[in-house]
């Protein structure tokens, strides 16, 4: 018998951050609830890449590398997605291999399991 399964990704960290409060969710306002949606059953939890990356540097100010290894550190049972924009990985312009490459096995080191392009 072959059964569907539906699998959930969370992205209150990722796009309701951008499209709710404008990529200003500072990482000391949702500590409180990390390991609630840990624990919730998600098949991954999309909170870093993309639009997150340069609003964590431009508008609070923050490493997203620590924010990164932070939230891995809350997420044990969850992996952690991550959108990359393709060869501009989560900026505007397109970047050569090498770069592309490291930045990928730094993202993955630091606790990103799920890339999604």
């Amino acid at each position: 018998m072959v059964t569907n399964q539906v699998r959930i990704t969370d992205t209150t960290l990722g796009d309701a951050n951008q499209s709710l409060w404008n990529g200003r969710l500072r990482l000391e306002d949702v500590l409180p609830i990390l390991a609630k949606m840990d624990r919730a059953g998600f098949y991954s939890i999309d909170c870093w890449g993309a639009e997150i990356f340069e609003s964590l540097l431009q508008n609070l100010k923050e490493d997203p590398w620590d924010r990164l290894k932070i939230l891995k550190s809350h997420f044990k049972e969850t992996p952690i997605s991550a959108l990359i924009r393709g060869r501009s990985l989560v900026g505007y312009k397109n970047y050569d291999d090498e770069l592309i490459k490291k930045f990928i096995e730094l993202s993955a080191k630091n606790g990103v399991a799920i890339f999604r392009v």
